[in-house]
């Protein structure tokens, strides 16, 4: 009987340890330069946006420094960036810039050109904050948001072809907090 209550003691210990959380959030360092093959453990090793959004998960960082990300324009097609994945209510995915900058998205859709739903951000995961992201030159609205408990913090929406920010089809609980949008 003792040797089955040790079992059940290293039973529920290795049970805990699963359940604690012995998976950490990541944080992914961006910059304008940055690859998709770097690590992006580092502001000297950084991924490109891209990248970095293609990887986060409920709870991790997606860093950025202040600067012009540049998304490529190709004539009469979309450059959107999707952000399909979901945080939770006590891990969102975070995306900001560093030290209360500014990151400005420019989706260099030249003036007059425009695509039908060629959205800058199209959000359609929950629970994802940005903070000090700009959004410019998107082919449609510069963020397009149908998830739920998306936060906005100090960002801005600019030149875009249609409207900056478009909460629609069932987005719900978005809050925007000192944002631009003109």
């Amino acid at each position: 009987q003792t040797n089955t209550k040790l079992m059940k003691k290293i039973y529920y210990l290795m049970l805990s340890f699963l359940i604690s959380g012995s998976v950490s959030a990541a944080t992914y360092y961006v910059t304008p330069t940055g690859t998709a093959t770097n690590s992006g453990s580092s502001f000297t090793n950084a991924m490109n946006f891209k990248t970095a959004v293609g990887k986060a998960v409920a709870g991790d960082v997606i860093l950025l420094q202040a600067g012009t990300y540049t998304i490529a324009y190709t004539a009469g097609a979309k450059n959107t960036i999707s952000f399909t994945k979901s945080g939770t209510s006590s891990s969102p995915i975070k995306v900001e810039c560093v030290n209360n900058g500014r990151a400005i998205i420019d989706f260099s859709f030249p003036d007059q050109e425009w695509v039908q739903d060629s959205y800058g951000f199209s959000i359609t995961g929950s629970y994802w904050s940005f903070k000090g992201i700009a959004i410019t030159r998107a082919g449609y609205q510069g963020a397009y948001v149908t998830g739920s408990n998306t936060v906005f913090e100090t960002c801005a929406f600019y030149n875009n072809r249609n409207t900056g920010l478009e909460i629609n089809k069932g987005g719900s609980n978005t809050t925007v907090k000192n944002c631009d949008a003109y």
